[in-house]
C-alpha cells in the first residue's frame, strides 16, 4: 500500500492507531494488502474493547517508523468476515498521506514525570530521587523541567505518568541542558529516550496521537 510512493509502504503485520471523532484511540493490525490505496485491518480495539466502525466512517490513522509518526486520513469501505473474524476494507480518502513536519510529533503536554540517576559522590554510589514535569514529550524523547539542572550525557531513568493508571519507565539521556533566562526560571533539560521495547513504544505513541487528536478536535 503506497499511500505515497516517496514513503515506506505500510505491510502486513503493520500496527495502525486509529482515532475516530469522539472516540479514544484504538489499535489494530494490517492483514493484507488490496491495493496501492488500500488495505484490510483486524477489528480495532479501543482499551480492550471492540470499536465499532461502519462503511463511510472517516479515521485518523497513525502508524510508526524509525524516523517518525506518519498519518494519513482514510475510510472504511466494508467491512467483511472471514473464518468467523470480522475485518474492515480501508482506503485513504484523497491525497491527504502526509509525515509529520517533525520527526516526531511533539505533544505540548505537563505530565509529572519521576527521574532517578546514580551520583558518584566521594566515590560512593548515592541514588538521587528528582520530581519534575515534562514540557513536551514525543516518540523520541522529552523536554524536562527540573529544580536543579542535571549534566549532559547523564544517563537517568524516567517514569512518566501518562495518566492516572498508565505510567511507563524509560531509560534516557541528557542531550541538552537549558538554564533559564529570569530570575526564578527552572532549568530545563532535553533528554533522548533510549532501549525502548515495543510494548512501551506503542503505549507513548497511542498516547501522543490520541492527545493530539483530542486537543485538534478532528
Amino acid at each position: 500500500m503506497y499511500p505515497d510512493s516517496k514513503n515506506e509502504p505500510l505491510k502486513p503485520g503493520d500496527r495502525l492507531y486509529i482515532l475516530m471523532k469522539g472516540k479514544s484511540a484504538a489499535t489494530t493490525n494490517v492483514v493484507s494488502i488490496i491495493d496501492e490505496y488500500t488495505c484490510l485491518i483486524e477489528e480495532a480495539l479501543m482499551r480492550g474493547k471492540r470499536m465499532p466502525m461502519n462503511p463511510g466512517d472517516d479515521l485518523d490513522v497513525f502508524f510508526y517508523r524509525e524516523d517518525g509518526i506518519y498519518s494519513f486520513r482514510g475510510i472504511v469501505n466494508e467491512a467483511v468476515s472471514r473464518y468467523g473474524v470480522r475485518l474492515y476494507k480501508i482506503s485513504v480518502s484523497g491525497e491527504t498521506f502526509q509525515k509529520q513536519r517533525r520527526a516526531f510529533h511533539r505533544l505540548q503536554r505537563n505530565l509529572p514525570v519521576s527521574i532517578t540517576l546514580n551520583v558518584d559522590k566521594n566515590q560512593v554510589i548515592r541514588r538521587i530521587d528528582i520530581q519534575a514535569r515534562t514540557l513536551d514529550i514525543s516518540a523520541g524523547g522529552s523536554r524536562i523541567e527540573l529544580p536543579d539542572p542535571i549534566g549532559k550525557d547523564t544517563s537517568i531513568s524516567c517514569r512518566i505518568t501518562l495518566t492516572d493508571n498508565r505510567d511507563l519507565n524509560l531509560s534516557s539521556v541528557v542531550v541538552r541542558v537549558i538554564e533559564g533566562d529570569q530570575p526564578g526560571d527552572l532549568p530545563q533539560i532535553g533528554v533522548k529516550f533510549k532501549d525502548m521495547d515495543e510494548r512501551s513504544r506503542q503505549e507513548l505513541v497511542k498516547f501522543i496521537s490520541e492527545e493530539q487528536h483530542r486537543q485538534t478536535g478532528s
